[in-house]
């Protein structure tokens, strides 16, 4: 499971920021589009961890798809 932050989350920053940029009496360039934020404040990643015997050779793939996405990651 990994944080990610939440759309809700993205406006309250953005609010204190033009809040701070009013305050501070400088005239400033205008903010660039907000991005949209995750639905959730959790996503769940798959991690394969592939290696040789002697561990010579190793590679890691993630996704954030389900598990056929994650049996569908390249192993080479």
């Amino acid at each position: 499971m990994v944080p990610i932050i939440t759309d809700a989350e993205k406006i309250k920053r953005r609010d204190k920021v033009k809040v701070k940029r009013r305050r501070s009496g400088k005239k400033c360039k205008p903010l660039p589009p907000r991005k949209r934020g995750a639905d959730l404040p959790w996503k769940e990643f798959k991690v394969a961890f592939f290696y040789s015997e002697d561990a010579q050779r190793q590679h890691v793939a993630f996704t954030h798809g389900n598990h056929v996405a994650a049996g569908r990651l390249p192993a080479s």
